[in-house]
């Protein structure tokens, strides 16, 4: 009877560990656009991954994914789940940080440093960044698709925040500003500026009117014409559902009008996203992102 030496026996894979002795790779083009665009999105899970760098196949983009996690370009780690595998969720990797440097010309240890607080975050954190990142690449997929339309910037929530201070009952107080996100995109010459907030229904009516005072009081005070170089702006409130919208409306109603746009999370495709899916507070009817409705300070 023949000996098999264990040497020789295929190493099993570990879905939670990289493997030891992965094997040569060949970093190809695609491979370093996928490194860049989970730095940009801070993280992926493998169907966005899927649809935005044209991977035909699912399996294809899982076996790429799990030899640039074995080797050390990107990092992942599984949302848990009462049934099945839960979902990989993919983030820089420490080799990936020095491709970025290469490729974008940043300093390495300020990577490592984003990076480090992007793996730490928990699960809540992780399912509310991936909804994020569909809305996001609906949005620039849907676009693209428009000749007339160039998007000009998306900045993710970690580098929109800020700190500001201001004056209440004769004191000095700091405030903390952090949307979900801001984007901008032409219209010919026409330049569109959004917040999103994406709501998952864990915030009370009344924190959420302290939100949109914060707004108010950025823009009022001038910190947004100074952070983001225009004038104007809209928020888009993206919720989980219709009671929900209905709810957030009124509060915000309560405050202002006209800034505030609405929207259920399964409107944001990429075929309804920029068409009139989108009601405004203080308004009646449904709106286009096309259309008017900035604020202007």
């Amino acid at each position: 009877m023949e000996t098999i030496l264990s040497r020789d026996l295929p190493e099993k894979k570990s879905r939670w560990d990289r493997r030891p002795h992965p094997g040569r790779l060949i970093l190809q083009a695609r491979d370093r656009q996928i490194i860049i665009g989970i730095y940009s999105y801070r993280l992926l899970s493998s169907d966005q991954v899927q649809g935005l760098f044209g991977f035909h196949c699912l399996r294809r983009v899982n076996s790429r994914l799990r030899q640039l996690y074995d080797h050390g370009y990107l990092s992942r780690s599984f949302l848990p789940t009462t049934r099945g595998s839960g979902k990989a969720v993919y983030t820089l990797g420490p080799q990936g940080a020095k491709i970025i440097a290469e490729e974008l010309g940043l300093d390495l240890e300020a990577i490592k440093r984003k990076m480090k607080g992007v793996g730490q975050l928990k699960e809540f954190f992780l399912s509310h960044n991936l909804d994020l990142n569909r809305v996001r690449i609906n949005l620039s997929q849907a676009i693209l698709r428009k000749p007339s339309l160039k998007l000009e910037t998306w900045i993710n929530d970690h580098d929109c925040e800020q700190t500001y201070r201001v004056i209440e009952r004769g004191q000095e107080v700091n405030r903390r500003f952090r949307p979900d996100g801001y984007f901008r995109f032409w219209q010919d010459k026409r330049l569109h500026s959004f917040f999103v907030e994406l709501d998952r229904s864990t915030m009370s009516s009344e924190r959420f009117q302290n939100k949109v005072h914060t707004y108010l009081e950025f823009a009022r005070l001038g910190f947004y014409e100074r952070r983001f170089g225009v004038k104007s702006f809209r928020v888009l409130v993206i919720v989980p559902s219709v009671p929900r919208l209905n709810n957030l409306k009124r509060a915000v109603e309560e405050v202002t009008s006209g800034i505030f746009w609405f929207t259920t999370i399964e409107q944001t495709t990429r075929e309804k996203v920029l068409c009139p899916i989108w009601q405004r507070a203080g308004q009646s009817g449904l709106y286009s992102l096309l259309g008017s409705g900035e604020f202007s300070t």
